[in-house]
């Protein structure tokens, strides 16, 4: 075997390996892509929020449920017990950590006395007021506070949200209001018919890469004949 036939089979075996590899990184790509897609479709970029009281006592005070065009609040990565949670007929979509805090600083006023002076001095408020914007999906049927995983009060979406106007308005969805939105179509063909088209999209790429192949070795093996 001579140096040319060496040096052109490295390369053959070189491009076989390259074109093996691109197929598995467009399989997982795939797979990824299904994934993305699906989630990109269920949070629709508005939000519902949450206007509240919270007692002392752990007990909750609903002033009202609205929805609006904007992004979620900032949910701390540690809270106070407190948490915010979104649900789906299927279970949790979304869960958020709450700050709340019941301490009030007590302001003096010209002619009112503090002695401490040197620090402000705080009471206990028996309420905090919240105000909190959470994701809204597609899906979502309800939403609940919680503190240190006990139910404090649930949220219907349907009973805030749909106004039963036969439109489909801003967080509105069938799974809340099939009245303006029409009923829920079943998303089993939907995620079929989306892995259908990514399959048939990294099969036509796969064959690509494989054509690519075949030619590099057809050239390589006509180079090596001259």
């Amino acid at each position: 075997m001579d140096i040319v036939t060496m040096i052109a089979r490295k390369k053959m075996n070189t491009a076989t390996k390259f074109g093996v590899f691109c197929s598995m990184i467009i399989l997982v790509t795939n797979l990824s892509l299904i994934d993305i897609t699906k989630a990109q479709e269920d949070y629709l970029g508005y939000s519902y929020i949450i206007d509240a009281y919270i007692y002392n006592n752990h007990t909750v005070n609903l002033n009202n449920l609205s929805v609006i065009q904007s992004q979620e609040s900032y949910f701390p990565s540690s809270g106070t017990g407190y948490q915010i949670e979104e649900y789906s007929s299927e279970g949790l979509l979304f869960e958020g950590n709450l700050e709340v805090s019941f301490d009030e600083e007590v302001t003096f006023f010209p002619g009112e006395s503090n002695e401490s002076q040197k620090a402000p001095l705080r009471s206990q408020s028996e309420k905090a007021w919240i105000f909190i914007r959470v994701p809204g999906f597609s899906n979502a049927t309800k939403l609940a506070l919680t503190y240190d995983g006990t139910t404090l009060i649930e949220a219907s979406l349907r009973d805030y949200i749909c106004d039963k106007d036969k439109i489909c308005e801003l967080g509105e969805s069938s799974y809340i209001c099939p009245e303006d939105c029409g009923p829920v179509k079943e998303r089993g063909n939907e995620t079929k018919d989306r892995k259908s088209l990514l399959s048939q999209y990294g099969l036509g790429l796969m064959i690509l890469i494989f054509i690519v192949i075949l030619l590099t070795a057809y050239f390589m093996k006509k180079r090596r004949v001259k």
